[in-house]
């Protein structure tokens, strides 16, 4: 379903006959009463092969948008080390410590930038690296390079306000 729209609120699941009454039965008794009308169309459109015509054209434009973002983060941030691979819809910017995250993401919330921090999505014992996870999914293409260089000024302006480069000492390597 979210790949058509995450409030579509339609799954589902392919089994082996044997488990075909139990799930159903399982999913009547439950609260997940699937939507007849939405499946019923979904059903169509997939007859009709729209689902796979929209997955490509979607797999085109959000890789166009995630080279630009990458391009844009190399000339706007380019001491950033951008991860991730290249599928989804995000990017993470990488810092070297939770306190570089944590000053970067209110610089970035202070200018009105939507993105989150690696810390809360993590296991509590986790040292691996910190930093910012920045979704282009949303986002239409032609500003995606202007909100990197909306964060790029939030980034800089943080560290010459507090004229101390190291606060967000991310911001000077990619």
């Amino acid at each position: 379903s979210k790949a058509l729209s995450p409030g579509f609120g339609l799954g589902w699941a392919v089994l082996p006959p044997r488990l075909m009454e139990p799930v159903s039965e399982e999913l009547w008794a439950s609260t997940l009463h699937p939507p007849s009308l939405e499946h019923l169309a979904f059903a169509d459109f997939l007859a009709r092969g729209e689902f796979d015509r929209h997955i490509r054209r979607m797999r085109a434009s959000y890789r166009r948008r995630r080279d630009i973002a990458i391009d844009a983060l190399r000339t706007e941030l380019p001491g950033l080390r951008v991860r991730g691979i290249a599928a989804g819809l995000h990017l993470t910017l990488e810092l070297t410590g939770e306190a570089e995250e944590e000053a970067a993401l209110q610089s970035a919330i202070a200018a009105g930038i939507n993105l989150e921090a690696i810390t809360p999505h993590a296991l509590p014992d986790y040292c691996g690296p910190r930093g910012l996870l920045m979704g282009f999914g949303a986002i239409p293409e032609p500003t995606v390079s202007h909100a990197i260089s909306a964060l790029a000024v939030a980034l800089s302006t943080d560290r010459d306000q507090d004229g101390d480069a190291g606060r967000v000492s991310g911001a000077a390597r990619f």
